[in-house]
């Protein structure tokens, strides 16, 4: 990897799962060291070992309806995708995931409010959006890693200057190419 300090091991895949065990710890000896001294646990031995920080899939209800607590949900919007899930997350992943699911939302309903030209329902969505400094769960994010991203857009969609244009493009070997966007779900992630 990154430098010659920086070793990864790959297990052989069991069914559709892998296990890739990565570490800087200072050189090879030490790397292998750390490596000797892991061992194989069954689920729920693994999961009891999880940092606080770690969202589990029983709480996973639970954690994003509080992370949801402040935030305008969009009319008949679907959270179970988001509520739901037998996965581990880290609390901040799980957060931006939460956040960005419903910005996408509320985003996708202005740029198809605007192409429609109901400019009631692309109000609806700005002062939505408007409301997103305020919001508990952006707040938490903000102290730990800085602006959020949702923050940046909220200003753009504030002023009309929504980048729905293209994000980026990909070229193949054949020339084709490719574009991504818009541009502010591929910030989000939408």
């Amino acid at each position: 990897y990154g430098s010659s300090t920086d070793f990864a091991t790959m297990l052989p895949p069991m069914g559709p799962t892998f296990v890739e065990i990565r570490g800087d710890l200072g050189s090879e000896e030490a790397y292998r060291r750390a490596l000797d001294s892991l061992e194989q646990v069954d689920v729920d031995t693994w999961l009891s070992a999880m940092p606080a920080s770690v969202v589990q899939p029983t709480d996973r209800t639970e954690t994003v309806d509080a992370m949801l607590d402040g935030v305008p949900i969009p009319p008949g919007f679907d959270l179970d995708e988001i509520r739901t899930g037998d996965t581990i997350s880290d609390r901040y992943q799980l957060s931006s995931r939460v956040t960005a699911a419903v910005a996408c939302e509320w985003l996708d309903r202005y740029v198809a409010a605007k192409k429609a030209g109901d400019e009631q329902a692309a109000q609806a969505s700005v002062d939505a959006m408007s409301t997103s400094r305020s919001w508990p769960i952006l707040q938490e994010m903000n102290s730990e890693n800085g602006t959020p991203t949702i923050w940046d857009l909220s200003d753009d969609l504030a002023r009309g200057e929504l980048n729905t244009g293209v994000a980026g493009t990909d070229t193949l070997a054949n020339g084709k190419v490719y574009e991504f966007g818009p541009a502010y779900a591929t910030a989000l992630g939408c």
